[in-house]
């Protein structure tokens, strides 16, 4: 199961757009920290030595008297894997309208074939229908119902008692192929093709910033299966200084 790790840092990448849920736009990509953003910029503009004016020492920051500040960097980790993806549901594979109108029984009407089942994938009809297969050149049922799940693979057909048409669905279920290095890809393009607005609930902190530094993994372990990761740091610099979510 996916560790609860949403609604902890949100993203968008123009100024009046709407921020989304980090796990919600790249599925499988948990930020374990965003360090920087309580922290002040080096100063700029304060000398060391004292100025003698008028018989007096003092320090010079600025013309106003207030130190100026670079703009802060912060730091991103993040760790993309499958155990931090989001549960998958079942793939739909393909939907159609089969009309049974072939007499086969007594007030019994068969489609044509509806669809070739592969083995573990299921038809969901809108209406309970017989499912049928030939076998050895005979009709063999499935069941009677509005779903059917292949034990092998199967060239599904549908009955009713009345000629009609019947909706249908197939469904693949998820398998576990989670793409570690494409999800990984897609955020690196995204956090460092251009600048973007970053938000922490955790610091209550948002910021817009860009990547300025070259990037590269700091840990790759793929064809793990289940313990495929990667784990990244990308650098930011902020554009302004950070606000405080309102």
């Amino acid at each position: 199961m996916a560790k609860k790790i949403e609604n902890k840092y949100f993203l968008r990448n123009k100024s009046n757009g709407t921020y989304t849920d980090v796990t919600s736009l790249f599925n499988g990509v948990n930020i374990l920290a965003c360090s920087g953003l309580d922290s002040k910029g080096k100063s700029l503009n304060v000398y060391a030595e004292q100025w003698i004016t008028g018989g007096t020492d003092f320090m010079v920051a600025s013309e106003d008297g207030r130190i100026v500040r670079e703009n802060v960097d912060i730091a991103v980790t993040f760790i993309v894997g499958d155990r931090y993806a989001s549960a998958q549901s079942d793939v739909i594979t393909g939907h159609g309208t089969a009309y049974c109108q072939t007499e086969v029984a007594d007030n019994v009407f068969l489609s044509d074939a509806v669809c070739i089942l592969p083995q573990g994938n299921t038809i969901v009809t809108n209406r309970s229908v017989t499912f049928y297969k030939y076998q050895n050149g005979s009709r063999v049922s499935l069941g009677t119902g509005t779903f059917y799940t292949a034990a092998s693979d199967t060239t599904i057909y549908i009955a009713l008692s009345e000629a009609g048409h019947v909706s249908w669905t197939t469904y693949s279920p998820y398998a576990n192929d989670f793409g570690a290095q494409e999800v990984y890809d897609s955020f690196v393009d995204y956090m460092t093709d251009t600048d973007v607005w970053l938000k922490s609930m955790y610091v209550g902190k948002q910021v817009h910033c860009v990547s300025l530094d070259g990037f590269e993994p700091k840990t790759i372990k793929l064809h793990r299966g289940d313990n495929t990761y990667i784990l990244g740091e990308i650098k930011l610099k902020c554009l302004e200084k950070p606000m405080k979510i309102t």
